[in-house]
């Protein structure tokens, strides 16, 4: 049995693994709305450097016992020399040999400790909160994109469909004046009918390759033929935008993050009235040891300690600048729980905005359903009519133009109210799918 070579092995899954990735030579790579949104969040840049941030954050705050963690300091030192420190009873050109060595350690102690050590796990808490709304945006966004793309297929195939229906027209109407059915002016329009049509088959599909670009750089894929696999449903929501407010204004990532900056305000304030106005207890001790040349040279020690105690005197007198930074500390409190107020109106006002525009896409969207239904009946009568004679060629363009518009308004209307939905679901920080079957 022959073997393959290791270079072999290595083509052969290599191929088995661009298989599995991208289909087949010629096929193009399907991808629904999960993979799609798992692509975005593991080769976003942005969040990549949220994760690093993130994750030296958490290395801090597992490691709070580094804030009372003495200080180790050790040293040596080595002298070689000839004629130096002699006593007088040696040659003078006698070897000397100097050695010594030294350590330390130190420990500071403040009442501001604490505090210290709850401000670098509040850091770490923003900085979760902080990478949790930024992959929620991203999914957010990469969703729209995905059905915004949806959607311009949808109506790159009704552009075809219009295509191959003034291209019909355009036969029958060529058949009807080589007849004498019909005038001249009617095959000209005819005609332009079909120019028309083409054209705007080609502006959507230049609009909806651009667009496609701007996608697979997000989801981090090089150019290649994708297909979406996915399609725009829409399920009217019925939601109170005060229920929502009260259930779900405090999840908000943003809001979590304000009340996170108070209790650090607060934090930080504490922590200057406390630990810069108390004392500071320093606790140190040293060793050192050595030996000199000579003949007679002996190795000798030594050890130290110390004690001391400091007070500090300026922050507790008014106006000067360790007072002023203490009472800028204070003003920094009411200027977040300020933040958190305007944030939480802010909030509010937007649930209640988008609750308000979900309500008129769903009206809307049934408009436009009743429009479509009008727009077809209307086409198909008038392209009766004309095949009698009691139509003109010009009132069946514009009935074709009306169901085309009808179209297009319908796939507009679905998309407005499914980005609706997207949006109102990153408001109340939910999961759109979630929001799309929710029940009060």
């Amino acid at each position: 049995m022959r073997f393959f070579s290791r270079r072999g092995m290595c083509l052969f899954f290599l191929f088995v693994l661009s298989t599995a990735l991208f289909g087949q030579e010629g096929e193009p790579l399907v991808i629904t709305l999960e993979e799609a949104v798992r692509m975005a969040l593991d080769t976003s840049l942005n969040l990549q450097k949220s994760r690093l941030d993130l994750s030296d954050a958490e290395y801090s705050s597992k490691r709070l016992w580094s804030q009372v963690f003495p200080s180790l300091s050790a040293g040596g030192n080595i002298n070689y020399g000839t004629g130096l420190f002699v006593d007088p009873g040696f040659e003078a050109d006698a070897a000397n040999f100097d050695y010594s060595f030294s350590a330390g350690i130190s420990l500071s102690l403040n009442a501001g400790i604490p505090y210290r050590m709850k401000g670098i796990r509040l850091a770490y808490e923003e900085a979760l909160l902080s990478y949790d709304d930024a992959c929620r945006q991203l999914e957010i966004q990469t969703a729209k994109a995905f059905y915004t793309l949806i959607a311009e297929r949808e109506n790159v195939s009704h552009k075809q469909d219009a295509l191959n229906l003034a291209e019909r027209q355009m036969e029958k109407t060529r058949i009807s004046y080589e007849n004498g059915f019909t005038g001249e002016l009617s095959l000209l329009n005819s005609r332009l009918a079909v120019e028309v049509a083409r054209s705007d088959l080609s502006d959507a599909r230049s609009s909806a390759q651009q667009n496609l670009a701007s996608f697979l750089d997000l989801i981090g894929l090089e150019r290649q033929t994708v297909h979406l696999e996915g399609e725009i449903e829409v399920r009217p929501v019925k939601v109170d935008s005060e229920f929502l407010i009260a259930q779900y204004l405090s999840r908000r990532p943003d809001i979590a993050e304000k009340r996170l900056a108070v209790e650090s305000a607060e934090n930080t304030r504490k922590q200057g009235s406390i630990g810069d106005r108390a004392p500071s207890l320093r606790l140190s001790a040293d060793w050192g040891g050595g030996e000199r040349g000579g003949e007679d040279g002996k190795f000798s020690d030594s050890v130290s300690g110390s004690l001391s105690l400091s007070i500090p005197i300026n922050p507790w007198i008014p106006g000067t600048t360790e007072n002023q930074t203490l009472r800028k500390a204070g003003t920094g409190v009411e200027r977040a729980r300020l933040d958190l107020k305007s944030t939480e109106t802010s909030a509010a006002q937007e649930i209640r905005t988008l609750t308000m525009k979900l309500e008129s896409s769903l009206e809307a969207l049934e408009i436009n359903r009743l429009r479509l239904e009008i727009a077809r009946r209307n086409h198909e009568l008038s392209e009766q009519g004309f095949q009698n004679g009691t139509v003109e060629s010009l009132s069946l363009e514009d009935a074709r133009k009306s169901l085309n518009e009808a179209r297009y308004s319908l796939l507009q209307s679905e998309l407005s109210y499914l980005t609706t939905v997207l949006d109102l679901a990153a408001a109340v920080n939910m999961d759109w799918r979630e929001l799309m079957w929710y029940e009060e």
